[in-house]
């Protein structure tokens, strides 16, 4: 036994001395990160679709527990419910200010509760409705007390309920806005306004234009104000997750901060990536569309894009950031687990915009809005393999 416990140790000597000449952490760091390519499995809508997959405008998207695709129509105003197949299934709602009413219908999405929850921003309220069963109930009218300007936002709740939004308060003392992250319980009143500090660059491919409006005396009675963005420049962007999860990042930089909850920075994403230049065809287009803007205008065409394209949640709370690539390749997105470890880089088909087709990520899973080069909108499901 004494000789057998000596081998044992010299055994393990050895191999602790190979683990000091060769570090582990470095070699981990060089495997290389899981590739999840993904494919279109079903299509809703496109060409030739019967009346009940045709679109008018999709403003929202929902899936719940059973695969079941919810997608909110702003033109229509009502939302259409498919079974995972991709079959119509029902209607909820229609155009109107009573009971299970819309007016501008906006995006959807699932709270804690399980009801599917509407931003019904026309009639300024948020509708709880019950899909248990069929016909679907409108079970909750909860009151916005001011509009937020965010129907491109999701829904999204904190775990006991409550209901995170933004909003745009506009300050006469500096005559500009100011961008407001808002708490809202379940009553729909204002639990909590926090303004959102504009980082260093995030204006730097935005530019204001000032319309000021007068009376016939000259006397000011309003203004109004829009923005031309930069093509492919920097943007603030911001998205919001599940349990009141916030990610920002100016896309000029890989640095994507993560806030929990409560407003606290978690971590900061950063990556080291080449410039990716625009191609012959993405510059043409880019000084077309700066040439028809009649202002002058304190930019020009980059000669890169930015690197950050997007920033999505998913339901397990894993971030995905969409990164800038090659005119025509696959689109591409690092995967973050919720500790922030870099887990998977997603691709998927070019033409699927995930920055402008309102996504759901569950599982291997993304539903999401698509358009053709016609403007023929449909939903898209991709799986991740």
């Amino acid at each position: 036994m004494p000789r057998l416990r000596t081998l044992t140790r010299c055994i393990l000597g050895a191999l602790a001395a190979t683990l000091v000449i060769s570090p582990i952490g470095s070699l981990v760091a060089q495997l290389p990160i899981p590739r999840w390519r993904g494919g279109v499995d079903l299509t809703i809508g496109g060409d030739d679709a019967t009346d009940e997959a045709t679109f008018g405008g999709i403003s929202g998207i929902a899936v719940d527990g059973q695969g079941r695709i919810y997608v909110a129509d702003r033109k229509d105003e009502q939302i259409r419910v498919f079974t995972p197949a991709g079959r119509f299934a029902s209607r909820i709602g229609r155009s109107g200010s009573g009971p299970l009413e819309f007016k501008r219908l906006a995006t959807i999405g699932f709270g804690p509760d399980r009801l599917l929850w509407a931003r019904d921003e026309g009639n300024a309220r948020l509708l709880g409705i019950d899909v248990s069963k069929t016909p679907a109930r409108g079970v909750r009218n909860v009151p916005l007390q001011q509009f937020t300007g965010g129907s491109r936002l999701p829904l999204t709740f904190t775990a006991n309920g409550s209901h995170v939004d933004e909003s745009i308060y506009f300050e006469k003392a500096s005559e500009s806005f100011r961008q407001v992250r808002l708490l809202r319980s379940a009553s729909g009143s204002i639990a909590r306004a926090d303004t959102l500090p504009v980082p260093p660059g995030a204006n730097a491919g935005v530019h204001k234009v000032t319309k000021v409006q007068k009376d016939a005396s000259g006397k000011q009675i309003g203004m109004s104000q829009g923005f031309i963005w930069q093509p492919f420049g920097p943007q603030w962007l911001r998205a919001y997750g599940p349990g009141g999860a916030r990610a920002e990042v100016v896309t000029s930089r890989y640095a994507v901060v993560v806030y929990g909850a409560d407003g606290r920075v978690l971590r900061t994403l950063t990556r080291a990536l080449s410039a990716v230049p625009l191609s012959a065809r993405e510059r043409r287009t880019a000084d077309s569309t700066l040439a028809d803007i009649k202002s002058d205008l304190p930019f020009g065409v980059p000669s890169s894009k930015a690197p950050v394209v997007g920033l999505f949640w998913a339901s397990d709370t894993s971030l995905w950031v969409e990164r800038a690539v090659a005119d025509g390749g696959l689109r591409e997105a690092d995967v973050y687990d919720r500790t922030g470890r870099l887990i998977a880089i997603a691709e998927w088909p070019t033409d699927i915009d995930l920055q402008w087709g309102h996504p759901v990520i569950v599982g291997g899973t993304v539903v999401a809005a698509a358009a053709n080069k016609d403007g023929l909108e449909r939903v898209v499901r991709l799986r991740f393999r």
